[in-house]
């Protein structure tokens, strides 16, 4: 293959390329007409179409509750992460709320 026919299937590339944005963006156009004429006629909200959106009461995480109490200072721990030095060397049994 030579240099010039090389560059002859990249200017039909270009072309072919040229071409098909041009396509996408009539039948983009085409699409959004249509999905808002049937929005339109169906009386359709944003929640039937794409769901309910999170709220962030729903996407906060809920603080995990505690399952071990120390008894001297009345810290708690809900038994998840690393255990605090409050419970070195005792029986976590004892610890439990």
């Amino acid at each position: 293959m030579t240099s010039a026919e090389l560059q002859a299937l990249i200017e039909q590339r270009n072309e072919l390329d040229a071409k098909i944005a041009q396509l996408k963006a009539d039948k983009r156009k085409e699409a959004v007409q249509q999905a808002r004429s049937l929005i339109a006629d169906f009386e359709l909200t944003a929640e039937e179409l794409f769901g309910k959106a999170k709220s962030a009461e729903k996407v906060a995480r809920k603080k995990p509750t505690a399952k071990y109490r120390c008894p001297e200072t009345g810290a708690e721990w809900s038994g998840m992460g690393r255990p605090p030095r409050w419970t070195e060397g005792k029986n976590l049994d004892d610890l439990r709320i």
